[in-house]
């Protein structure tokens, strides 16, 4: 995609090809480096994480419905503040604009078995859960950058220091989504993929609403959450040994 957008020709089939590894690297590499650590039982686990879906339903209205009231209150926000943002479609159009990208990135995104799946549980072991989301959240952002490379920068607009931020105050909410559904890497996959659909149809972000002061307040928002979280500690500290087959 960096290469792309700095030369007038179309690269390579096979090196165009390689833009899908920013979708399915992570989870490729999360499994390799399980299977090398651990052998077939350990990717066994982290698979059986995906499949930990009885929850208390309130998790899902949360993943789900959560990121929907952040684009709408960021821009509502914005606009009484002396913002600008861009006029919606209509409700069928920004229900089927949400749909279609939240299938697509359902099952192509494999982000969150390298950041919850993988990392995440040995980073709470080895750091506790505030650091270890702390270093999370720096990692997570840093994967993103070379979308900052790209001739125009950011697809969305997005100013590098900014968006290190928000996914930095978003991964707060993830841990504490993941620690309440007993490492559930579905839930925080619904909640990874809502933000990228709703954020799609209800957009926040520099590009869509020719200002930084949505996105601003998103980051606001979630860092509030991020604080409030931190401050009910969370969630008590469970471990998931044992625990992926009885919620299956």
């Amino acid at each position: 995609m960096v290469l792309s957008s700095w030369r007038s020709a179309k690269l390579p089939p096979g090196v165009a090809l390689l833009q899908v590894l920013m979708l399915f690297g992570p989870g490729l590499v999360a499994i390799y480096v399980t299977g090398v650590n651990e052998g077939r039982a350990g990717i066994r686990k982290l698979l059986c994480r995906f499949l930990i879906w009885r929850v208390n339903i309130i998790w899902y209205l949360i993943v789900l419905l959560g990121p929907l009231l952040l684009c709408i209150a960021s821009r509502q926000l914005s606009l009484l503040l002396g913002g600008s943002v861009n006029k919606l479609q209509s409700l069928p159009e920004v229900l089927m604009a949400f749909a279609t990208t939240f299938a697509i990135y359902f099952f192509l995104n494999t982000e969150e078995f390298a950041w919850r799946g993988y990392a995440l549980p040995r980073l709470q072991d080895r750091f506790g859960i505030t650091k270890a989301t702390f270093i999370l959240g720096i990692i997570w952002g840093v994967f993103h950058l070379p979308l900052f490379l790209m001739k125009t920068g950011h697809p969305a607009g997005y100013p590098f220091p900014l968006y290190l931020l928000m996914t930095l105050a978003m991964t707060f909410s993830f841990t504490w989504v993941f620690n309440n559904t007993y490492g559930s890497l579905l839930l925080v996959h619904l909640l990874h993929q809502s933000l990228n659909a709703w954020a799609e149809a209800i957009p926040f972000y520099p590009k869509a609403t020719g200002s930084l002061l949505a996105l601003i307040i998103a980051i606001v928002l979630l860092s509030l959450a991020a604080v409030a979280i931190v401050l009910v500690k969370f969630a008590p500290t469970k471990s998931f040994q044992g625990q992926n087959a009885s919620l299956l």
